[in-house]
């Protein structure tokens, strides 16, 4: 190691000073508060791993030690994933691309967050590791129960296991979750798609981000008109799922063509020509400020405002444009 003098060696000691702090920042009995986002799209927060014991690991590609540990790693989650457990990756490569086909090769099928500043990654200074691989075991609660290098863990995490309950599934699951069946329904495959859904729980449906996953996922369904029959013949299958999803046949019909106007008779009449072809937009504006209501209750206040600002636009002399226009105010005032 270089040593500094004079005011050189004060930067020297300020730097090991504030690593030492940095270090101090994330260790056991500590309780980290973060807001990250994963290369697949994730909310990786506390809130989203809430109800599962968690491990985080700090990697890279080029760390030959790290690549040692991947098989361990691999096999520690195939075991306890339905136990509760969700791993979680830090890497600290500089290509992301070549993070993800390492990452798909060896079998690291958890969610990883990459910044692609190496060393100078924000979140690695942040919890203090000066080496890699290192590993942080977190409770349910989201308290570090233990860290060090991941060949350690097996003990720590058979521990947890066995001390703290957890949950099925936590919202980050569910998001990866509805993400697997939106692909199934993209390639037909309705029937397992619904049924992956009837995994997710009413509390973690309840989820923000999950809520704007599973709207997102039922406005796929009800565009695909061509296969309705095969939609509504896997919800009737899967109650459960058409519950999470707000979805029911009926709103898969696909919609209906106003019919064509019937020329006004050439004699006079005192009875003015009827337009039914008006009732279904009026019908439409309530559902949409029903959507946004529903959006509104789970919090997903983006989707929901999409949907008002519709209403406003499309049927301004409409009851339900006023109504919407008040729950916009609200929102902007929030």
């Amino acid at each position: 190691m270089r040593t500094r003098t004079g005011f050189g060696g004060l930067v020297v000691l300020t730097v090991a000073i504030l690593a030492a702090v940095a270090q101090a920042q994330v260790n056991v009995g500590t309780k980290p508060n973060f807001a990250w986002r994963s290369v697949e799209g994730y909310p990786i927060t506390p809130q989203a791993l809430k109800g599962n014991i968690v491990v985080i690991d700090f990697w890279a590609t080029w760390c030959t030690p790290c690549m040692a540990e991947a098989p361990h790693l691999v096999a520690l989650n195939k075991e306890y994933a339905a136990k509760g457990v969700t791993l979680i990756g830090v890497s600290l490569d500089s290509s992301l691309g070549q993070m993800r086909q390492v990452a798909r090769a060896k079998g690291l099928v958890w969610p990883q967050v990459c910044s692609g500043k190496g060393w100078h990654d924000p979140i690695a200074q942040a919890w203090g590791v000066r080496s890699i691989p290192h590993t942080f075991l977190l409770a349910p609660d989201g308290t570090v129960l233990w860290h060090g290098h991941p060949a350690g863990l097996d003990q720590p995490l058979a521990e947890a296991v066995k001390k703290y309950p957890t949950e099925a599934l936590n919202p980050l699951q569910g998001m990866m979750v509805v993400q697997e069946a939106a692909k199934l329904a993209q390639a037909g495959e309705y029937e397992p798609a619904l049924a992956s859904v009837t995994r997710i729980s009413a509390p973690v449906a309840g989820n923000a981000e999950v809520a704007r996953s599973l709207h997102d996922l039922a406005e796929r369904l009800r565009a695909q008109h061509d296969h309705r029959e095969a939609i509504v013949k896997a919800l009737a299958s899967h109650p459960q799922a058409a519950r999470l999803l707000h979805l029911t046949a009926e709103q898969l019909k696909p919609p209906v063509r106003p019919a064509e106007p019937t020329p006004a008779p050439a004699v006079a009449t005192t009875r003015p020509a009827t337009r039914p072809a008006a009732e279904k937009p009026v019908q439409e504006s309530e559902d949409l400020l029903v959507m946004a209501q529903n959006l509104i209750s789970t919090g997903n206040t983006q989707a929901a405002r999409r949907y008002l600002e519709r209403v406003v636009k499309e049927y301004p002399q409409s009851p339900e444009a006023a109504k919407a226009k008040k729950l916009l105010a609200s929102l902007d005032n929030e």
